[in-house]
């Protein structure tokens, strides 16, 4: 078995976010077949659990994710839409209105992106038009106090399963992730902040988007602090960031601190 996300080392003179990104959407949207099986089976407070691997097989690589389902519950993939990529939310303050749950001691918040982290950590997501509450609170129990017993049976030998899930909220991933939008160039362009961290800049309108552009912003929100920093300002000035506006007609000076590097 395969590691659930696996870092790409690119070459240098290639920016690494833009490269990783890349890999890890065409793993998940190149045509193949895909291959199941079931790697485990238990039960936890009388119901069946079952955790499966699938398999799908690319042109040129292949991606492996996983699933939990409990009993006859909607099963909970394991995948770009269910958790994070680079690191636990910046901050607990993001599920504020949302009904969630943090399981224990979480790891630290990283500036940076740790491209050699072997065990990332992530909230999980599941989203109301897919699961009752009734299901939300039975995998926020399940996850809290059985899934670490099962991922050290699964992992004795090596890491197969490789992310670390501290914690669950009631929403869809994309719920958490604020878009800024405005012109640039003449033309329609928008940040986007995920839960995560990372800060990303994107020609077109959200979700729609040509790709990602060097900005000037450092890659992940800077914490403590909510800090939002520019590494180069030739692109953008704090008061050019006031321009790209949310739904709300808010900036990000209006959420962040907004910071120039000072070297």
């Amino acid at each position: 078995m395969k590691a659930l996300y696996k870092t790409a080392h690119p070459p240098s003179f290639v920016h690494p976010i833009f490269v990783y990104i890349f890999f890890t959407m065409s793993i998940f949207n190149i045509p193949g077949c895909s291959n199941g099986h079931n790697i485990l089976e238990t039960d936890y407070k009388n119901e069946k659990v079952v955790v499966r691997s699938i398999e799908k097989k690319g042109f040129s690589t292949n991606s492996v994710t996983y699933s939990v389902k409990l009993s006859s519950r909607k099963k909970v993939p394991l995948n770009y839409e269910t958790v994070d990529i680079y690191d636990r939310p910046y901050s607990n303050d993001i599920f504020a209105n949302t009904q969630h749950y943090f399981f224990s001691d979480t790891p630290v918040y990283k500036n940076k992106i740790d491209f050699e982290l072997n065990t990332p950590p992530t909230m999980l997501y599941l989203s109301p038009a897919k699961y009752s509450r009734e299901d939300f609170e039975a995998y926020a129990d399940f996850f809290k106090n059985k899934w670490p017993d099962i991922i050290a049976e699964i992992n004795k030998d090596h890491t197969y399963i490789n992310k670390l899930i501290i914690g669950i909220a009631y929403g869809k991933r994309e719920d958490f992730v604020q878009y800024f939008t405005g012109v640039y160039n003449n033309d329609s362009y928008y940040f986007d902040i995920s839960a995560d961290g990372m800060i990303l800049f994107h020609r077109g309108v959200p979700p729609d988007n040509t790709g990602f552009e060097s900005s000037g912003l450092a890659s992940k929100m800077q914490m403590p602090g909510k800090r939002v920093l520019l590494l180069d300002t030739t692109v953008f000035t704090p008061e050019k960031l006031k321009d790209f506006k949310d739904k709300q007609g808010k900036s990000m000076a209006d959420y962040f601190t907004i910071e120039t590097a000072t070297n």
